[in-house]
């Protein structure tokens, strides 16, 4: 799951809402970690696959999601940390631009999306991302194929995943 929250400049944003997407967006994540690392820590073994989406650099009108999903990145990258002595290995995946709901509404946000809402309307025409691309990447993660790959946050689209030198 996951939310944009408000769109638009911070100072504009209801807090309510903006509250809301943090805790979507992030403690859905902490809520699900501590439900299944238990069972991994008994079993000497898991992977963990964070959604991130928007964790990287600025996101200018969309405070509330790019924060959250940034936190995920930075939760990713510590409980990597806390859990590689019990062969748990945990990363993050940034999909790329696929057309979900989340893309309509940008669009319905219109100019209060800034800048972002010409590149949605484009990417709309474009088809977006393929969510296979993202699939793919998870199954690598998910797979021995990437044994011993933690605390990373990987691009499905701009991240050459399959060619890792996991050392």
């Amino acid at each position: 799951a996951g939310i944009y929250g408000p769109i638009g400049p911070i100072w504009k944003n209801d807090l309510a809402q903006w509250k809301k997407a943090v805790e979507i967006n992030l403690f859905g994540t902490v809520h699900c970690t501590q439900a299944v690392v238990p069972h991994m820590i008994r079993a000497h073994k898991g992977k963990i696959i964070n959604i991130a989406g928007g964790g990287e650099g600025a996101f200018p009108r969309f405070s509330a999601y790019a924060c959250s999903k940034s936190a995920i990145v930075r939760l990713t990258e510590t409980l990597a940390d806390e859990l590689k002595e019990y062969n748990i290995q945990v990363n993050a995946i940034a999909p790329g631009g696929v057309n979900t709901r989340l893309l309509d509404q940008v669009i319905a946000a219109g100019q209060e999306a800034g800048i972002h809402y010409e590149k949605a309307k484009k990417q709309k025409a474009s088809g977006g991302v393929p969510p296979e691309r993202a699939a793919e990447l998870a199954v690598f993660l998910a797979s021995d194929a990437s044994k011993g790959l933690t605390g990373r946050l990987l691009s499905a689209v701009w991240d050459d995943w399959n060619n890792l030198d996991i050392e």
